[in-house]
């Protein structure tokens, strides 16, 4: 059932059944932390090939520091250590127990609470697929 189908859009708010609710957010979590869970094993091995190249670099250079093949200065800077994926299945848990504590059988929410609960549209939303996508685009 399309997530617009289960609310009623009312004037500022939309009312949505509280059961209803509970299902879409915790499909939404779900989908995230697996997509979190794939994504770090991509980070780790990104990650370490990193370390590693730093590592020979060093061994390389470690005596004099300096790069032979341009006789400067060797810049450990210029490697690209990779940001570690952030994991928001929390916001999803906080959320979900907020609910499951709710009296109401129906819920109103802004239309931004909205957008991110059932709809999955947070800020944070882009950077986590970029990096859901860089990380899994070697596999």
């Amino acid at each position: 059932m399309d997530a617009k189908a289960i609310a009623e859009v009312q004037d500022g708010h939309t009312r949505i059944e509280r059961v209803r609710l509970l299902i879409e957010i915790k499909k939404n979590r779900d989908k995230h932390a697996d997509e979190c869970e794939r994504a770090l094993v991509g980070w780790r091995a990104a990650y370490a090939s990193q370390i590693n190249a730093i590592a020979g670099a060093m061994q390389e250079h470690a005596a004099d520091m300096v790069d032979h093949a341009t006789n400067e200065r060797f810049n450990y800077n210029a490697f690209n250590i990779p940001d570690r994926p952030n994991d928001h299945t929390k916001e999803y848990d906080r959320i979900l127990r907020r609910f499951e504590m709710s009296r109401d059988d129906e819920i109103f929410l802004s239309h931004s609470d909205f957008d991110k609960y059932v709809l999955d549209e947070w800020r944070w939303k882009d950077e986590h697929e970029r990096h859901v996508t860089s990380y899994l685009a070697g596999k």
